[in-house]
């Protein structure tokens, strides 16, 4: 974990630009969810140490909002239905706050690296979850080969379908087989990502979906017919 130290030697370092905005970016990282609250309050005494008030009342508001944000709570038993649940229920919370956030630096990523900015978007979003998942004994990931491309550290793009929607809202959807580590197959985690060719630009929240079947050809067949329903229907499902 990256530590703060460093940056509490002198007053003009804690007052810098730099650190004002790894502190801001800190806050819609996994890396910092598991900040104690003591640590939390060494920083907004040292801000308010040195008279940043408008500089302590930001981050104050921005740290507590991030640690008291509820993460994924799963649990060993819960089946593939309600890791999914639960798993909406997380991203619902954080999805668009975190767009918010990363929006003019993935606007201007999208120019350069087009569709890649969306994998630096879930590289953010879907670390907990998965984190969570491994926490209380679910396995998520499969054997890594040597040309897989892998964003959301978890999200294999060989495991991932686009086949739905128009430049402006495309869907792509990819699957975890997730299992407990006694080797126990719970089912397929889907993740789909609306998102637009044209510009960087998700529409509406990345959704979870689930399927028993593991086999490669009936988890194929599964997500189009999530898709075939969906599209009928004009509602999720």
């Amino acid at each position: 974990m990256k530590t703060w130290s460093a940056s509490f030697e002198t007053s003009s370092e804690l007052c810098g630009s730099n650190l004002f905005i790894d502190c801001f970016r800190a806050t819609v990282s996994s890396e910092y969810t598991q900040f104690c609250s003591t640590c939390i309050n060494l920083i907004f005494v040292l801000l308010s140490a040195v008279k940043r008030h408008e500089c302590y009342i930001f981050l104050r508001c921005c740290f507590l909002d991030r640690t008291t944000q509820q993460l994924p709570q799963f649990r060993y038993t819960m089946s593939i239905e309600e890791i999914g649940n639960e798993g909406n229920r997380y991203i619902d919370s954080i999805w668009h706050s975190l767009y918010e956030s990363m929006y003019e630096e993935l606007t201007n990523a999208f120019r350069e690296i087009e569709d890649a900015a969306y994998g630096m978007y879930l590289d953010r979003l879907m670390p907990p979850l998965f984190e969570r998942l491994k926490e209380v004994g679910f396995v998520a990931m499969e054997p890594v080969e040597e040309n897989d491309f892998i964003i959301g550290q978890c999200l294999l793009f060989r495991n991932s379908l686009e086949k739905w929607g128009s430049e402006t809202n495309r869907s792509r959807i990819f699957w975890n087989v997730v299992r407990r580590t006694d080797g126990h197959m719970v089912g397929n985690l889907l993740t789909e990502i609306p998102h637009s060719h044209l510009k960087f630009d998700i529409p509406s929240a990345p959704v979870l979906y689930t399927l028993r079947e593991c086999d490669r050809g009936q988890i194929m067949q599964g997500i189009r017919q999530i898709k075939e329903i969906e599209n009928a229907t004009g509602e999720d499902v």
